[in-house]
């Protein structure tokens, strides 16, 4: 009897089984007369057989790296030796501003609730609230737990907390009374007399671990270790995840809270599409923020950033070079949360660590996300779906989680709209594609940068072709901004004034600025614009199909149908 070639690439049961039945059924077989549901049977069992141990092997080499496993106990182990701790459940935090009693670390509730049920938030460090309002994060906890004295071997110098699910953001350690400081692989070597403490993760739960030694494990050096004497007691919150976040207003009969966020960042479990992503460029960072993505590492990694921003893709990184004009010497981080401003604690905390981190002749700065509003026009044909249906599922796509570097493009367009149920052999056109950003004005001239290549009109184009903006009062009369070109290359459009024109007259009153149609620029003078309200300026792109977003531009996509 012959070996026949196996496809070893086929490996669905179909295939496998009919391997099997070439096999023992060719000539010279003593099997090759055999037929019928028993003989059936059994090549049936010999397949799911073969598939099953197929799968296993293939979960077992999958499993071993981490850019493909999938079961977070391994990619705990993985990105052990990277010198990356795994968080169980995370807590949804809250920013408050408060006045009243002080509160007491693990023990003051705030209490507010959503559509999934009431939750409770506490502090974790004490907070004196008795005389000025205070801003301080608050975290959810279903079950916090307040100097729990736990056990120390004092041979391995270790303690084990029992519970995957705590918060490791929320632990706090203390021997003898005083307040020890949690410590990583990354930080350098804080010294042998050093109040520190490590965690590390197994599949039941987290281990305090302290005097950590060197490779030659001679000698300890990372921190001092624990006393056969000593006390040692741990404070940690026991989140509910994810189901606590969107909590608006929380109270408490004892303060009176003057602002508040929604709460954010509440998790079910370890993020292993970003721990995969994130585990080897924060290896690299080695604790530095050299490259954009040392910085993207660090942030995601920290406990600094705002608890709305969960997520890279709401994160964005560029350098001064990329800036327009350049700024060399800085590195640019913005967040997709329009409220967040400068001075919110978060951000402040967050660059204060980023200047920790990064190379000294480069300074972090913090720039506002510009909301941009991307508006056009869609016709659909060979639809059976309703137009507001259409109109949905485009503006929930890209408007539900606002997100850095986003490309409006027809073809993702189609794509969105030829998924819907009654869509699927639909016509699209898309038209009348336009840009437009909120300004306000300035003492000094204000530039605004579209950063797309704006549409070139010719010598006959009327003004307004290209840029025009929402009415305002400028020296007593009410007037809009409309383009005019004077510079043309091959009869288009390359640069050309901004014209303030009367609502009233419909005359121009003169020049107001400058536009380039090139770089998406343009720039009004000093004191036109209002500084109390926002005036829209709106420009149509030379590529009406693909608008890009570049640094601090985040997108909000309208359509009319």
């Amino acid at each position: 009897m012959t070996n026949p070639k196996i496809n070893i690439a086929s490996l669905s049961f179909d295939d496998i089984k009919a391997s099997l039945k070439t096999y023992v059924t060719q000539s010279g077989s003593p099997f090759n007369t055999y037929s019928g549901t028993a003989f059936d049977s059994l090549l049936d069992v010999f397949a799911y057989n073969t598939l099953f141990y197929s799968y296993y092997l293939n979960m077992v080499a999958n499993e071993t790296f981490l850019s493909t496993a999938s079961i977070e106990n391994n990619i705990v182990s993985l990105v052990k030796p990277l010198g990356i701790l795994v968080n169980g459940k995370s807590s949804s935090v809250k920013q408050l501003t408060a006045i009243g009693s002080s509160v007491s670390a693990y023990v003051t509730p705030f209490r507010g609730s959503n559509s999934f049920g009431s939750y409770a938030f506490y502090a974790v460090d004490d907070v004196d609230v008795t005389g000025t309002p205070q801003s301080f994060n608050v975290y959810e906890s279903k079950a916090p737990v307040k100097d729990l004295q736990v056990v120390v071997d004092i041979t391995n110098q270790k303690a084990f907390l029992g519970n995957t699910n705590i918060d490791i953001n929320t632990v706090n350690v203390k021997v003898n009374g005083v307040k020890w400081i949690k410590h990583s692989s990354f930080e350098t070597n804080p010294g042998a007399d050093s109040n520190v403490y490590f965690l590390d993760r197994t599949s039941s739960g987290f281990y305090l671990v302290f005097g950590k030694r060197t490779l030659n494990d001679y000698q300890t050096s990372f921190g001092k270790d624990i006393a056969s004497g000593d006390v040692v007691t741990v404070s940690y919150l026991l989140p509910s995840g994810k189901n606590a976040n969107s909590v608006g207003s929380v109270s408490n009969d004892l303060f009176t809270v003057s602002a508040q966020t929604l709460s954010a960042g509440g998790k079910d479990g370890a993020d292993l599409d970003l721990i995969r992503t994130f585990a080897p460029k924060l290896f690299a960072a080695n604790d530095r923020a050299v490259t954009k993505d040392d910085y993207y590492g660090l942030l995601l990694a920290s406990t600094f950033i705002p608890t709305t921003i969960t997520t890279s893709g709401q994160i964005n990184v560029w350098g001064g070079e990329d800036a327009d004009p350049p700024a060399y010497g800085r590195v640019f981080i913005s967040f997709a949360e329009e409220t967040l401003l400068k001075t919110t604690p978060s951000v402040v905390s967050s660059i204060a660590y980023l200047k920790s981190k990064n190379v000294i002749t480069v300074v972090p700065e913090y720039t506002r996300m510009q909301p941009i509003q991307i508006g056009f026009n869609i016709s659909v044909s060979n639809s059976t779906d309703t137009n507001s249906a259409i109109k949905i599922a485009i503006e929930s796509y890209y408007n539900t989680i606002k997100t850095f570097n986003n490309t409006i493009k027809y073809s993702d367009i189609v794509t969105i709209i030829t998924s819907l149920p009654g869509s699927g052999s639909a016509s699209v056109v898309m038209t009348n594609t336009t840009i437009s950003l909120g300004v306000l004005g300035s003492t000094v001239p204000k530039n605004v940068y579209f950063k797309n290549e704006l549409f070139s009109p010719t010598r006959l184009t009327s003004d307004g072709a290209v840029i025009t903006s929402s009415s305002f009062s400028y020296n007593g009369a009410t007037i809009t901004l409309k383009d005019h070109a004077t510079t043309f290359s091959n009869d288009l459009g390359i640069s050309g004034n901004i014209l303030g024109y009367d609502t009233t007259t419909g005359t121009s009153i003169g020049i107001l600025g400058f536009i380039d149609y090139v770089s998406g620029y343009i720039s009004i003078k000093a004191n036109v614009l209002p500084t109390s309200t926002s005036t829209t300026i709106t420009a149509i792109p030379k590529i009406p199909t693909e608008i890009v977003m570049k640094n601090e531009l985040v997108p909000t996509v309208t359509v009319a149908i």
